[in-house]
């Protein structure tokens, strides 16, 4: 008589996830000629930003006249922007890819080109024709004008990769 065995077998299968914090930067957005010019336009207009800070003068109870004032929100509000789409870029390869080929990035360019434009060039105005306007306004109104040219190159290629994707 042939004996029978029973054999029970159990099958325990366990899933282990390891979660890395290791956060990767997209350093290779900063070789393309769009994250170049954005890293100028960051520079330039944080300078031109603490130029025109560093030329107020608050004891007196003067502060900016309106062509001075209206340059520093731009280069402020350009600068702040700029930083945010920079950090994203770098931080996430997605909007690296995305964000150029997006109406918003060329508008944005093309409204900072125009309004570098009209502060660098107002400021000129009354830089340049009197002699108590101080070598930092000077200055902050050329690196205007070169910020309103970077922002026209950034925003013709955002808009020709906008139109062909």
């Amino acid at each position: 008589m042939p004996s029978t065995a029973t054999v029970q077998v159990r099958q325990t299968t366990t899933t282990t996830t390891a979660r890395a914090s290791v956060l990767v930067i997209n350093t290779g957005y900063l070789s393309t000629k769009l994250g170049i010019i954005k890293l100028l336009l960051l520079i330039f207009s944080l300078i031109c930003f603490v130029l025109l800070l560093l030329d107020a003068d608050k004891s007196s109870g003067y502060w900016y006249l309106p062509p001075e004032q209206f340059l520093v929100l731009v280069c402020f509000a350009n600068w702040y922007t700029i930083t945010i789409m920079l950090i994203s870029a770098l931080l996430s390869l997605g909007t690296a890819c995305i964000l150029p080929k997006t109406s918003f990035e060329f508008i944005f360019h093309f409204l900072g080109f125009v309004l570098f434009l009209i502060g660098g060039l107002w400021v000129a105005i009354g830089a340049f024709k009197h002699e108590n306007r101080t070598v930092n306004i000077q200055v902050a109104c050329i690196l205007a004008l070169i910020c309103g040219i970077l922002h026209l190159v950034h925003g013709i290629f955002s808009y020709r990769l906008c139109i062909t994707n």
